[in-house]
């Protein structure tokens, strides 16, 4: 079990043998300093093994003032309960691997890092491995597309014997999110607010798909925060037409803002393309203070922006139950209110390779350190309004699954608890004064990452797609989730172990790998794994969010869909037919967003061929489009496994094709992008053998 968090006790008893032996293999510390142990793909930190941990000569501290979250994480995960004979995690056995992440600078660059040291690691061991990541940020897209999650992904798919588990975030009760569909008459607005955090500036940023901005159109005004009067109103921008952007490169515009002859503030805003998405900063920098900064749009389209000094270090949007009535402000009627919806945190949380874990009420009582049974709230069994929920901003569920994570006792750090004892607060200590009271989906995620480890002990092969499948064709629901499932709240349900490894449909497994190949307007492919012992396979879509469910049968592990809408997510899910009477059960979940229409406008109906793929013998890859298609500038762009781009080569729009010789690279899986006149062309992985 690899636990990516804060921090880890290492000399805990609950993360020792009945030997007393570690049960910890490594402990990457990214914070500390260089002292020649760090790995030697990446120069930083230092690591402690298993033999510097017994003879104690490791130097990484889980400090108290993070109320132990990293060891609590782990002990959930993988604590035996040796220390009090009590409190044992859902995989007390397992080998452990822990990095202690640094926050600063690159986040999630770090986050990539530290999973691949883990699985490195693991791989030397000849083990299968789940991390947990209790961590994340809610700043981003919000769709999984991000380069780390690409990383991530590849990293998944490499080799079985690999899953990943994230806590879907505590922001389920926060309304930090826009969600606006861009009108086509009377200009849909919100009002953001300057923030002493920002240096009194105001800034947000959104995110639009890049059919979706095409004929959005949006300028930044202001008004005064009591009387709500226009202030005044800048110039309307469309992103498409107005920035050149080229390749994964950021183009700006500046504008003063006055009333009549008063400046109010100056208004940047920066555009930036990435993956076939748009990213749209707004910066103010206001002269005359503590105004409402109104943003505005016309055309039609769609924008999602997540804003809130504390979760995403942006302005404030002004909630629904902070406005005028139509009275005072009649345009009020068009105001856009942010909600909570897709609050789940952003990056690999949003992937569909991650097993995302929402959380509910575990326990109503304990008995503490000092014998008394303090109060604690909750409906046992109740989602926690806290627990961040979907969907992703392409429209697919997350959470996955929950687990019972609010109020678990958890193991707990020397420093925290000899801290909070000392201090005659050890209310929420537990007796024994080796655990402590936790809650929130940090500490539901390890509880299915144990989950996980125990299904790679019984199936050590399985790959991510097996796990996650089983994990979540086994689910439960109850009359708190309901029967409507899966859902943005509950994901499949509530996890059941049980099911999950012993299936009682094991005769006839559940297809795996599945994996949507082609995407065009109107149509899409789609592949899974073979099942040896199915003679068909039936596939159940649906236009989301709720169309009826339709069928499509198939004798291979593959399907060509059509006659879809442009522009429009589908779900679906895949069962195997093993006899007339012996069925598998469905799939989890899997969905997809056709392309738009008039997407093929945008970049003259280019359409780009790379191959052969898997690259192998001269290594010489080609590109092919239509040697009619007509464009300015083009690139082809090559990333390894750890995000650093190995090739950038500008394409010559001559006889439609080209060829980039790539004999210097070493065997693995990319990730590769074309591009033409800024707009994301393709975006895959390349298998180089």
């Amino acid at each position: 079990v690899g636990i990516i968090d804060l921090g880890i006790d290492y000399t805990h008893a609950d993360f020792k043998d009945s030997t007393g032996a570690t049960r910890i293999k490594y402990i990457w510390d990214q914070n500390m300093g260089t002292d020649g142990t760090e790995p030697a793909a990446y120069p930083y930190g230092a690591v402690c093994d298993s033999s510097s941990i017994m003879a104690g000569g490791c130097g990484h501290v889980d400090p108290n003032f993070y109320y132990s979250h990293g060891t609590g994480v782990a002990g959930i995960a993988a604590g035996n309960g040796l220390a009090t004979g009590k409190y044992k995690g859902v995989a007390p056995k397992a080998d452990i691997i822990a990095v202690s992440l640094n926050f600063e600078d690159d986040f999630l660059g770090h986050v990539a890092d530290a999973i691949h040291y883990i699985y490195q690691k693991a791989d030397e061991m000849g083990k299968p491995c789940v991390i947990n990541t209790s961590v994340g940020t809610y700043v981003g897209s919000h769709d999984g597309n991000d380069l780390t999650a690409q990383i991530i992904e590849n990293m998944l798919e490499a080799q079985s014997g690999r899953v990943l588990v994230a806590a879907s975030g505590n922001a389920g009760n926060v309304p930090f999110h826009i969600g606006m569909d861009v009108p086509s008459s009377d200009p849909g607005f919100f009002w953001f607010e300057e923030e002493s955090v920002l240096g009194d500036a105001a800034f947000f940023e959104f995110w639009a798909d890049s059919a979706d901005l095409v004929n959005v159109n949006f300028a930044i005004g202001a008004n005064d925060p009591s009387t709500y009067v226009d202030r005044g109103q800048g110039m309307w921008h469309n992103v498409l037409s107005e920035y050149s952007i080229p390749s994964n490169g950021i183009d700006s515009t500046t504008e003063a803002l006055y009333d009549d002859t008063v400046l109010l503030g100056t208004i940047k805003t920066y555009a930036q393309l990435l993956d076939g998405r748009y990213n749209v900063q707004v910066q103010v920098n206001p002269a005359v203070s503590h105004l409402l900064w109104r943003f505005e749009s016309l055309g039609s389209g769609r924008i999602d922006a997540w804003s809130h000094p504390n979760y995403t270090g942006t302005s404030t949007i002004v909630g629904a139950d902070e406005l005028p009535s139509a009275g005072t402000y009649p345009d009020i009627v068009h105001y856009v209110a942010p909600d909570s919806s897709m609050s789940v945190v952003s990056s690999w949380q949003c992937s569909d390779h991650v097993i995302t874990v929402g959380s509910y009420w575990n326990r109503d009582t304990m008995t503490n350190y000092y014998g008394g049974n303090p109060p604690i709230s909750g409906t046992l069994g109740q989602r926690i309004t806290s627990s961040s929920t979907g969907p992703t901003r392409d429209g697919r569920i997350k959470p996955d699954i929950s687990a019972s994570g609010q109020w678990v006792l958890a193991t707990a750090s020397s420093s925290l608890s000899s801290w909070l004892i000392g201090l005659g607060a050890g209310t929420y200590i537990a007796d024994g004064g080796q655990h402590y009271l936790q809650g929130g989906t940090s500490f539901s995620s390890p509880i299915v990452a144990g989950a996980a480890a125990l299904y790679l002990q019984a199936h050590p092969d399985a790959n991510y797609s097996e796990v996650k499948s089983n994990l979540l064709n086994g689910a439960r629901s109850d009359s708190f989730t309901g029967t409507d499932l899966p859902n943005n709240l509950w994901g499949h349900g509530k996890l059941d172990v049980y099911n999950a490894i012993v299936p009682p449909f094991a005769a006839c497994p559940t297809p795996t790998g599945v994996q949507v190949t082609h995407v065009l307007d109107t149509a899409v492919r789609i592949v899974w794994d073979a099942v040896p012992s199915a003679d068909s396979y039936e596939l159940l879509g649906r236009k989301a969010p709720d169309f009826p469910w339709r069928s499509k049968f198939s004798i291979v592990n593959y399907t060509v869909i059509e006659k879809l809408k442009p522009a429009k997510t589908y779900h679906f899910k895949v069962r195997a037919a093993c006899s007339a009477t012996d069925t598998s059960l469905y799939t989890y979940q899997h969905s997809f967003t056709t392309l738009a229409s008039r997407e093929g406008d945008l970049i003259d109906g280019i359409a780009m061929s790379v191959g052969p793929n898997p690259l192998v013998g001269t290594r010489i890859l080609n590109l092919e489009w239509s040697s009619t298609a007509s464009f300015n500038e083009g690139w082809f762009e090559l990333y390894d496994a750890f995000g650093s781009k190995v090739i950038a080569e500008p394409l010559r729009d001559v006889q439609g094709r080209a060829q980039i010789g790539l004999e210097h690279l070493a065997p693995g899986v990319y990730i590769y992008r074309t591009a033409v006149d800024g707009q994301l062309l393709e975006t895959g992985k390349l298998a180089v053998q």
